[in-house]
């Protein structure tokens, strides 16, 4: 197109000289000379203009009126023909120079980026480094008016419930990502924080100055069984070890820290070019015992199915269900510890449970779960994209513990047990998806309402009332971009407890957070 507004405009011109020769030749080659119509008759015959323009020519050289004019020209055809090649001629040279040296251009930063990456061992050329690292200040209040607890995890020792703590904190992760082939992928990350607290990875500042530590935070491969093509746009992978949680979820049941260690895979399959169905199934392995067959498992499948309007919104619906076995505490018989195993590892407060030794006045307290847990997780998110890059997310979450027998937990602990069983989560968001300019930003509006056994109170949010279950309560978050990868974000939670004694907390969180 630019090629032919070149030529048309070398014609012009060319006319236009060509009037002023003609009309300085006078009549006296009046009859070898041409009419300016004929002329403009013959570029439309050539192709080199079209009837608009021709009109156009017309009305230009004709005082603003399509009427015949005197001027002549003489050898009409000759000239049209010379003044043409010319124009062409140049055009041709001027793009044709401007095409040598973009390519010239091109063919010498391909070489410098050669040169520098033939420099590159091959597996260096398939690796990824990121890593990002989070300033908190953090502030918890907590009612005067709480009661007394002890914490489950180290029964003996009181829960602080009353006086307010202010604490500085930071968590720095560093991960590699490497490529095997077109197929196999492994991402090892390094995470602050310790080996006893699977759903934070905070480190609090105060500790005279002692080292911190730093842990695996992931570690794991990823197959993917069908490579994509022309034919297939899905997902089937396999991931094995210490890895991202595999499944559609919200914190109502697990952390956002929170890894999965064992096997899962994933197969998304299209159903038509705007929706698609999912599958994700796991098997983990919680803790294992040397002096028994009793090892504790999580199993756990998801279905879900996916809707894109393009630039408009997505809709995606999820159900899961997890299925935990051996969980559940059993007692002691008098003067045995055999059944220690069964407490585990880690609380943070809220499920039912029960010492399971049995001798009153024992210091060996040994505390463990009063029941199980199958937990049937319903979860349903609307991204609308119309504002893009701003959006606006709104999210449902329901749970529902599937495992709670009131015979069978009265029969192991002795204990009866209030049907305190299921939890929600409503979530609306608006803003940009991630923090990556300056001026982005984004806040977050959450109402939660967990009962004590709707989840297991271990792996859900470790932030929204200090942690566990037995809670209702909101929070709002903001975040902003301060420059490129760097952004604050604060975020307000306040809590209650459902049922039983007291337990108010408000915590006030602000964040500077930077990535690479």
């Amino acid at each position: 197109m630019f090629h032919h507004k070149l030529v048309v405009g070398g014609l012009v011109a060319g006319l236009s000289l060509l009037m002023v020769f003609t009309l300085a030749n006078g009549a006296e080659n009046e009859k070898n000379a041409l009419d300016p119509h004929a002329l403009i008759e013959l570029l439309k015959e050539k192709n080199i203009i079209s009837d608009q323009e021709a009109e156009k020519l017309i009305l230009r050289n004709s005082g603003g009126q399509a009427q015949a004019v005197t001027p002549v020209i003489t050898n009409a055809d000759r000239y049209l023909e010379e003044i043409t090649d010319h124009v062409v001629r140049n055009i041709e040279e001027d793009v044709g120079r401007k095409i040598k040296n973009e390519i010239k251009d091109e063919l010498a930063r391909e070489i410098k980026v050669e040169a520098y990456t033939s420099s590159v061992p091959g597996w260096a050329k398939r690796l990824k480094i990121a890593g990002d690292i989070r300033l908190r200040y953090q502030a918890d209040y907590l009612a005067d008016s709480n009661a007394d607890f002890l914490s489950p995890s180290e029964p003996t020792t009181p829960l602080n419930s009353t006086h307010d703590r202010h604490r500085f904190r930071y968590r720095s992760r560093l991960g590699v990502t490497g490529k095997i082939n077109n197929q196999v992928t492994t991402e090892i990350r390094l995470a602050t924080g310790n080996e006893s607290d699977p759903v934070s990875t905070n480190d609090t500042l105060g500790d005279y100055s002692n080292k911190d530590s730093l842990t695996l935070d992931r570690a794991y491969l990823k197959w993917d069984l069908v490579p994509e093509t022309n034919l297939w746009t899905g997902d089937w992978h396999f991931q094995g070890g210490r890895m991202p949680n595999p499944f559609m979820a919200t914190d109502l049941v697990w952390d956002g820290d929170l890894h999965f260690e064992g096997l899962a895979t994933t197969a998304m399959i299209p159903v038509t070019l705007t929706s698609k169905t999912y599958i994700n199934l796991g098997t983990f392995p919680l803790q294992e015992v040397e002096l028994t067959q009793k090892d504790k498992w999580l199993f756990a499948g998801q279905v879900g199915y996916s809707y894109e309007k393009l630039s408009f919104f997505t809709f995606t619906l999820g159900v899961g269900y997890y299925d935990y076995h051996n969980i559940e505490g059993k007692m002691n018989t008098a003067g045995n510890t055999l059944n220690d195993y069964t407490a585990p590892p880690f609380q943070q407060k809220g499920n039912a449970i029960f010492d399971i030794n049995p001798l009153p006045g024992n210091d060996n307290v040994k505390i463990a779960l009063a029941m199980d847990y199958d937990e049937l997780d319903i979860i349903s998110s609307l991204d609308i994209s119309l504002f893009e890059p701003v959006h606006i997310i709104l999210t449902g979450n329901y749970v529902k513990n599937l495992a709670y027998d009131h015979e069978e937990i009265l029969a192991r602990t002795g204990l009866s047990v209030p049907e305190e069983i299921e939890g929600y989560q409503f979530v609306f968001t608006a803003g940009h998806l991630k923090m990556r300019e300056l001026g982005d930003w984004k806040t977050t509006f959450t109402y939660k309402y967990l009962e004590a056994d709707a989840v297991l109170d271990a792996f859900t949010d470790s932030d929204f009332h200090l942690g566990g279950t037995n809670a209702k309560g909101w929070s709002i978050g903001l975040d902003v971009g301060l420059a490129p990868n760097f952004w604050f974000s604060g975020k307000w939670l306040t809590s209650d407890e459902i049922a039983g004694p007291q337990f108010s907390v408000d915590t006030l969180q602000v964040n500077l957070n930077a990535r690479f």
